[in-house]
């Protein structure tokens, strides 16, 4: 190791360097240019400023270093490649970068350790590398059992965790952990949740898939208190961020550092400013790696549209992170998403990873790679296409797409079908590995379900019956064999979907035309209003369920979920026009909640867009919800319905759905009622066959009434029928090594790198 005298006026002298040869990319330049102003005024920088400014010319520093600036502070000395000798020892350890390394392996292992484990080779120093998770540990051990390797006590713990003795507390015929934890956490855990905290507590990586509402945060901050995390990382919904440390402050018995990335509001009563990217980088780096305030947990919570955007996507931090809680961890499920892909190379400097989330796969079964990424990259692997081309089945479909000369063309594409039967227990084995899902009873008052049916003026309903025919013909020709015309037919299930949602923004009064192109290229669409059937019928419901300004007591509170923009714009005329206060939670206005993620006190009716009242968002305070309109997803149904039927509801809840007969609403509502796909109810409902389409059927159990009798858990997963999910599964895809092997590789002493 090096250093440098005076690291603080070495600092500055690269500080003013950087900035005056533009050396910083534009998101990080505004904050170092502020430093530089504070050096060239005469100020020598404080500890907190000298640390900030280190930090993001460290982190690009490959840029100074090219122009001759030389940054101060700690240098790790370059290791030497290494050099390869014959019949030399294979060595296990951690290298710098947090990664588990293998030199020396035998030839005869490349092949697993690259195909079986995920591993990469580094040409320069000889050795294979691969992310430190208890599958990858145990995998490397198991491929060297009979080469007598070295190994770091760091991997061997590892693989430890990979045995599966640490499950042996989430069987329920088990005695639930009963220890006091009055010293975690402020009030009783129910016994899933001790379970849940014993768990996450013994692994490096698990996933909690609890329902909404089963308590996923209080076990998680009993965790993190019961490991001594001193550093941690939440990443959640955007409108989560702020809930956090209110639950922190519910929950934890520890005094909480927490930063979320908001500064208070500068005008008395407003709300906490978001900070910029960059900005809530740097606010996370200083309390996680500098504060000194004394408490004993410092947590930074981010928001998982910030893994995707610089500085954040190339972070890598200084010190290894002690715990990374992802929270609704299914917004990583994209195969091939940027944030999915941020996250798996973050398993390399954190020491635990807790998924938390009531819906792990919220449509298909190949949603729990990209989560399965962030959490043990070595179960599935990193990358895509090796694990689509082993465990997916794929399928055809033509599309018709536009060339560059603006012709039209059918081409070939392929999406994902069904998990090969082949390999489905083996996939299921492998979901199972690290994920606890109870079976819990929430004692909730009880939901009904009612249908108020909505007849459309005349004029609307001839609308809608020219919108049906012109949209589904080409369909309908497609079906049979022969090929489309159509400009606009592009004959996949998301499009198929996108055609239903333009039909259903009809039914909710509305008629959007074809649009037309900016000066940015961008299509811009106007709608028309064509009826006021469901409008109408939503201001009688208000005042039949008491949500009236002259209420004893004030209008019963009410919520109102919808698909689509111009919904809210008519949602809000009804109750404005009522003479009722109304707020909103959608993507383009959030007054509907309070800082706590709370109904908001100040309205009488909130209009939920149904993907921005899904995750984080308690709606307990109104126990009659109004469906509006509804999309596709099952997953966001879901979610939306629980915001209301949750843990701090004390009324029995009413959820009032409004549909016209004889129109999409009712396939939409058939197709969330049988908890099958809403698209193949609208297929079949005009005579045509789903499966020409690629559209899988496969009806999916209701969150907390496991209809299957096979999983027994509280969370249903559309793998169930593959195999039941037993506590304590098979490991069959890990080669565990010989019990006198086991033995001779615990023996080995050695310090990790």
């Amino acid at each position: 190791m090096t250093t440098v005298d005076n690291p603080v006026r070495a600092t500055e002298t690269a500080l003013l360097a950087a900035v005056d040869h533009k050396l910083i990319p534009d998101s990080e330049l505004g904050t170092l240019a502020e430093l530089a102003a504070v050096v060239r005024s005469g100020r020598e920088l404080n500890r907190f400023q000298a640390a900030l400014a280190w930090r993001v010319l460290h982190r690009h520093r490959a840029r100074l270093a090219a122009r001759g600036i030389t940054l101060p502070g700690p240098r790790v000395e370059a290791r030497p490649p290494a050099t390869i000798t014959p019949g030399q020892r294979p060595e296990v350890l951690i290298r710098g970068d947090g990664r588990i390394a293998i030199r020396h392996a035998p030839f005869g292992v490349n092949e697993n350790l690259k195909l079986g484990l995920h591993a990469e080779f580094d040409n320069r120093h000889k050795e294979w590398h691969l992310s430190p998770t208890p599958v990858g540990a145990a995998g490397v051990l198991a491929l060297l059992s009979g080469h007598d390797p070295e190994v770091t006590p760091y991997v061997l713990e590892l693989a430890d965790q990979s045995a599966g003795a640490h499950r042996d507390v989430l069987d329920p015929d088990n005695p639930a952990p009963d220890s006091d934890i009055g010293h975690l956490v402020l009030s009783p855990l129910w016994e899933h949740q001790r379970r849940a905290l014993a768990y996450s507590s013994a692994v490096s990586a698990s996933m909690i898939a609890v329902p909404m509402g089963g308590g996923k945060t209080a076990s998680t901050v009993a965790t993190v208190n019961a490991v001594d995390a001193a550093r941690v990382l939440i990443v959640c919904p955007n409108k989560v961020r702020g809930v956090w440390p209110r639950e922190v402050a519910k929950w934890s018995a520890r005094p909480w550092h927490i930063v979320d990335g908001k500064r208070p509001a500068r005008r008395k009563g407003a709300l906490p400013q978001d900070l910029q990217v960059a900005e809530r980088l740097h606010q996370a780096e200083e309390c996680l790696f500098d504060c000194t305030c004394g408490a004993p947990v410092h947590v930074a919570v981010f928001n998982y549209e910030m893994l995707s955007r610089e500085p954040i996507a190339s972070w890598v931090p200084l010190h290894q992170l002690d715990m990374v809680i992802y929270d609704e961890i299914h917004r990583l499920k994209s195969p091939t998403g940027k944030g999915s892909k941020v996250a798996g190379r973050w398993v390399d400097f954190s020491k635990r990873r807790i998924g938390l989330s009531g819906t792990p796969m919220p449509q298909h079964p190949w949603d729990i790679f990209g989560v399965y990424r962030a959490l043990d990259p070595n179960i599935f692997g990193h990358v895509w296409t090796p694990f689509r081309s082993k465990y997916v089945e794929m399928q055809e479909a033509q599309i018709k797409t536009r060339s560059k000369a603006g012709d039209f063309y059918m081409k070939t594409t392929e999406f994902p079908s069904v998990i090969k039967p082949a390999f489905a227990e083996e996939f299921s084995d492998k979901v199972h590995s690290i994920m606890y899902r109870p079976t819990i009873d929430l004692k909730l008052p009880g939901v009904e379900h009612v249908t108020r049916e909505v007849e459309l003026e005349p004029a609307a309903w001839k609308a809608y019956r020219d919108l049906d025919e012109h949209m589904f013909a080409d369909l309908r020709e497609f079906a049979k064999g022969k090929e489309v015309e159509e400009e606009d037919a592009v004959l996949m299930p998301r499009n198929v979907i996108a055609r239903i949602m333009r039909l259903m923004q009809l039914t909710g009064g509305t008629l959007p035309d074809d649009g037309e192109e900016d000066e940015q290229g961008k299509t811009v669409r106007q709608d028309y209003r064509v009826s006021t059937a469901k409008a109408d019928a939503l201001a009688e419901i208000l005042s039949d369920v008491g949500c009236v300004p002259d209420r004893a007591g004030g209008p019963e509170p009410v919520v109102v979920y919808c698909q689509f923009k111009s919904d809210l714009n008519a949602i809000r005329k009804v109750v404005e026009d009522a003479g009722l206060r109304y707020a909103e939670i959608s993507g383009r206005r959030a007054d509907g909640l309070s800082s706590r993620g709370e109904m908001s006190e100040s309205a009488d009716v909130v209009g939920v867009q149904i993907q921005s009242g899904g995750t984080g968002v308690d709606l307990t305070r109104a126990r009659y919800g109004v469906w509006y309109s509804k999309g596709h997803s099952l997953g966001d149904y879901d979610q939306a319905l629980k915001r209301q039927d949750r843990p701090g509801q004390t009324r029995p809840v009413v959820f009032i759905h409004l549909i016209v007969p004889g129109t999409v609403d009712m396939d939409v509502q058939q197709g969330l009622m049988e908890r099958s796909s809403v698209t193949a109810a609208f297929l079949r409902s005009r005579g045509l066959d789903p499966a020409a389409f690629g559209i899988d059927e496969t009806p999916v159990p209701a969150p907390e009434v496991d209809r299957s009798g096979r999983a027994g858990a509280a969370v249903v997963l559309p793998i169930d029928e593959f195999k039941p999910a037993p506590w304590n599964p098979s490991r069959g895809h890990v080669i565990k090594p010989k019990e006198q092997d086991w033995a001779l590789l615990k023996e080995f002493d050695l310090e990790d790198l």
